[in-house]
């Protein structure tokens, strides 16, 4: 008999890769995006939308957690 499923790990790490490339790329939009509209404080680089887009991140895990 012949399996045609994916293994767990690797739909996981597809999973995995897919998520932290799409939060890269928001990521590097967002900031491009608000230093071409000058909206960007002088005091801010890369780091501290990295932070935001995290901080966002983490909280819509745990709200998802919470709600299970």
């Amino acid at each position: 008999m012949m399996n045609f499923e994916e293994p767990q790990t690797v739909k996981r790490t597809g999973m995995i890769v897919g998520y932290a490339l799409s939060y890269i790329f928001f990521t590097v939009m967002l900031y491009t995006l608000l230093f071409l509209l000058k909206k960007l404080p002088p005091s801010w680089s890369v780091i501290g939308i990295v932070t935001v887009t995290s901080s966002v991140a983490l909280l819509g895990a745990i709200i998802k957690r919470l709600l299970k």
